[in-house]
């Protein structure tokens, strides 16, 4: 039989609350697919209410390829950009030991599932809505949007760290969507400390650079190649040949039986037919049947909804989303990472410091709890003066230090520390990469 793709979503205080949309694998099961699904509930909803509250709230299970990316997130940020929410709260649970309200709901389809015959897309529907007290809207995309190719233009490919945090917030700031965060819910401040996250590139007045109201993507390309689909259709064409093979067999079935069987035989050959018709599309070339967006709100957005604190903080782990150039440095804990042999990079005493030599570099010999016996090295050349041999130190070769005597420098004075499997006492080049970590 084909794989289908399904994914449910329960939007709370709305009827119905809990949405199902499949399609077959011929379209993609990712984040533009996400982007479809919420996009058509909220449609959904607007069509049946007139309209949205201010907030919109989402939680979401923690798969990057799918739900936690820069589409979504950007996705999220148009919203509230477009004035569709003033502000919109996103959330994920802690990998590993939580669940969210829609997992329960997918244990009863897939019980219900285990249990019953669903060889077309009717019958899978019929399936999921006795597996619920509850209302389930079923619904199957016949087409999922292209937001990457869409917006990709319009991204700061820059941004980075986002699969850490676990509640995120976008709100506007003047002109332009912005994004803040904590790395857990329960996290008294926003972060980061530098000012919030802009997903979209700005302009050089810092003004918004993005699409304008009444952009819309376009339709994702069909792909008739993937190995699901391909791999389903050629278990249909079995199926379909064995149920036609058969058909003097079930003329002494009942007629409910019949039809049921004939039902599904048709069913299944006209989607083979419409399957062997599918073709490649040049990307962004073919526009939805739908407009995109729902409507906006009618008012501009409140006051309540102004910048949120960002103060810094100590966080349980290093936390940051934004900018590399704005990371900062890894945690660094001499007594976890320094091992024998290692090179490390010491900071020198205040005598040395005031000669040019604010750092000395060493390998370590031994290690205790609280130091390490280490040799020391030095730069090469034939400056006498200090502050000269150390000129562009992380650029020079360096070796062992024959006139000095090894000593125990405390841990403490660890500033930076890798491994190398140089074992020449002479000759050797720091990298670039540990010359920058140890500056």
């Amino acid at each position: 039989m084909m794989k289908m793709n399904l994914t449910g979503i329960m939007a709370h205080g709305r009827n119905p609350s809990l949405i199902v949309h499949t399609w077959f694998p011929y379209l993609s099961h990712g984040s533009n697919s996400v982007v479809t699904s919420i996009a058509k509930v909220m449609r959904d909803v607007q069509a049946r209410e007139g309209k949205f509250p201010p907030v919109l709230q989402v939680q979401a299970d923690k798969c990057g390829g799918q739900n936690k990316n820069r589409f979504v997130f950007a996705f999220l940020a148009m919203l509230v950009k477009f004035r569709i929410f003033d502000e919109i709260l996103m959330g994920f649970m802690i990998v590993g030991h939580t669940h969210i309200d829609i997992d329960a709901k997918f244990s009863l389809f897939a019980r219900k599932l285990n249990g019953s015959d669903a060889y077309t897309m009717e019958e899978l529907f019929a399936v999921l809505q006795i597996s619920c007290e509850e209302q389930v809207e079923c619904t199957q995309l016949a087409e999922i949007v292209d937001r990457k190719t869409a917006i990709s233009p319009y991204l700061d490919n820059l941004i980075f760290g986002h699969a850490t945090p676990h509640l995120f917030r976008f709100y506007m700031e003047g002109d332009n969507p912005a994004m803040v965060y904590k790395a857990h819910c329960t996290d008294k401040n926003w972060g980061p400390d530098k000012g919030p996250v802009y997903w979209f590139k700005r302009g050089a007045d810092k003004k918004w650079a993005g699409p304008a109201w009444g952009f819309e993507p376009r339709r994702e390309s069909p792909n008739p190649t993937s190995g699901d689909f391909t791999n389903g259709k050629a278990g249909l064409r079995v199926l379909v040949k064995t149920w036609k093979d058969a058909m003097n067999e079930w003329e002494t079935q009942t007629i409910e039986e019949r039809q049921l069987k004939t039902d599904r035989l048709r069913y299944w050959t006209d989607r083979l037919a419409e399957f062997d018709n599918i073709k490649v599309e040049e990307t962004g070339t073919v526009s939805l049947s739908y407009l995109f967006w729902p409507s906006p709100r009618p008012n501009k957005p409140s006051a309540d909804s102004a910048v949120p604190c960002v103060v810094p903080q100590p966080l349980r782990k290093q936390c940051f989303v934004g900018h590399r150039k704005n990371a900062p440095k890894p945690e660094f804990d001499p007594r976890k990472v320094v091992k024998i042999d290692d090179f490390v990079v010491l900071r020198a005493p205040d005598d040395h410091v005031q000669e040019g030599c604010t750092f000395w570099v060493a390998r370590v010999i031994k290690k205790e709890t609280t130091r390490i016996f280490v040799e020391y090295w030095r730069p090469c050349g034939r400056e006498q003066e200090v502050s000269k041999l150390y000129e562009d130190a992380w650029n020079k070769t360096w070796r062992v230090e024959t006139e000095s005597e090894l000593g125990w420098p405390d841990l403490r004075s660890v500033a930076w520390a890798w491994t190398s499997g140089i074992r020449s006492r002479t000759g050797m080049k720091i990298r670039k990469g540990d010359a920058l970590k140890a500056q």
